[in-house]
């Protein structure tokens, strides 16, 4: 069995039976004792007033004892002397004694009537009284069977509602394995299988989003590195023709430090993506970053033989990173730079 709704049902119909098979067998030895002890104290005192009844009314008196004895407990009663011979109809019952205990005691295995015998203190009397067989314990199947099914119902419910959710659940395992990260099992259950499922998900909204993030890191590495590329290769080249050379390697070292400032400003955002609020912000005036930005980008615009100007507004103020939006209005910049020079 390697379903586990299989081994819980199993596990549970198991249970019940062993249950049951020891309930009856303790209440059946229970049962043998303590109405051991009730037969024999009951005996004693029909004994006794048997014999009061023969010796102070005779056989007639002692009959009429023994019939209502017979009506109230519907069993046949007698009163024999020692050697066994019935005191009202002259008839011999030692052989009645040797019936043995009910068959539902230990021991009895075959349903036939049962014999009770007691003997008087100075041993002239026999009481024997000669009951029918209990009810077989056979008898009572009708009931069990019925109740045997709820629970075998009850079973096959608690082993649906613990498998088909770890049935769902290796399904959307499966599932995310595959590749689809949007796989979710979005579990609504308040117990330790809603508790895995959750998990699950909080794990998988994780891994979603450092692989969307991994992606996002190549397209801004590619993207990022353009513009500083473009303006470095600008700068080498100025190098090579500019009247005032150390100013144009000073522009070149100038892109560099401000190309390794880019890689690891790029790698610290990716870094940070789960936390946006570990991200370093500052209140900031608009105009004065578009001012750097335009005169960085000076020098591939006077390449193209273009010119970059700034219609100055009111100076405006914003709260964020300097490194992160001067990089963004670069960009935009850099790009219609390169499309008008594609459509040129």
């Amino acid at each position: 069995m390697r379903s586990i709704y299989s081994k819980i049902l199993v596990w549970c119909l198991c249970t019940i039976l062993l249950s049951l098979g020891a309930f009856t067998l303790l209440s059946r030895n229970l049962s043998f004792h303590q109405n051991k002890r009730f037969f024999q104290s009951l005996n004693a005192l029909q004994l006794e007033q048997a014999i009061q009844a023969y010796e102070s009314g005779g056989p007639v008196k002692l009959g009429a004892f023994l019939q209502e004895l017979n009506r109230m407990f519907h069993a046949a009663h007698y009163l024999a002397n020692a050697r066994g011979i019935d005191l009202v109809s002259g008839e011999d019952r030692s052989t009645l004694a040797s019936l043995g205990p009910p068959p539902w005691w230990p021991g009895s295995r075959k349903e036939r009537k049962v014999g009770f015998e007691s003997v008087s203190s100075d041993g002239r009397y026999r009481f024997i009284v000669v009951a029918p067989p209990p009810l077989s314990p056979f008898a009572f199947v009708p009931y069990y069977v019925p109740i045997l099914l709820a629970v075998a119902l009850l079973c096959w419910a608690l082993a649906m509602t613990i498998a088909t959710p770890l049935r769902d659940f290796a399904g959307v395992v499966q599932q995310f394995g595959d590749g689809d990260l949007t796989a979710r099992v979005r579990s609504k259950r308040r117990d330790e299988i809603g508790k895995l499922a959750r998990a699950f998900d909080a794990m998988a909204d994780r891994i979603e989003t450092l692989r969307n993030a991994e992606r996002q890191l190549l397209q801004d590495i590619s993207h990022e590195l353009r513009s500083p590329l473009a303006r470095l290769s600008f700068a080498a080249e100025l190098t090579k023709t500019a009247a005032d050379r150390p100013a144009a390697a000073a522009r070149v070292n100038k892109e560099i430090r401000r190309l390794t400032d880019l890689v690891g400003g790029i790698l610290e955002l990716t870094r940070s993506e789960g936390d946006p609020s570990s991200i370093d912000s500052q209140l900031l005036s608009l105009t004065d970053l578009l001012r750097e930005v335009l005169h960085d980008c000076q020098l591939e615009a006077q390449a193209q033989g273009k010119t970059l100007t700034l219609l100055e507004a009111d100076a405006a103020g914003l709260r964020g990173n300097a490194e992160l939006l001067r990089r963004a209005v670069e960009n935009v910049v850099f790009t219609l730079e390169t499309a008008r020079a594609l459509v040129a």
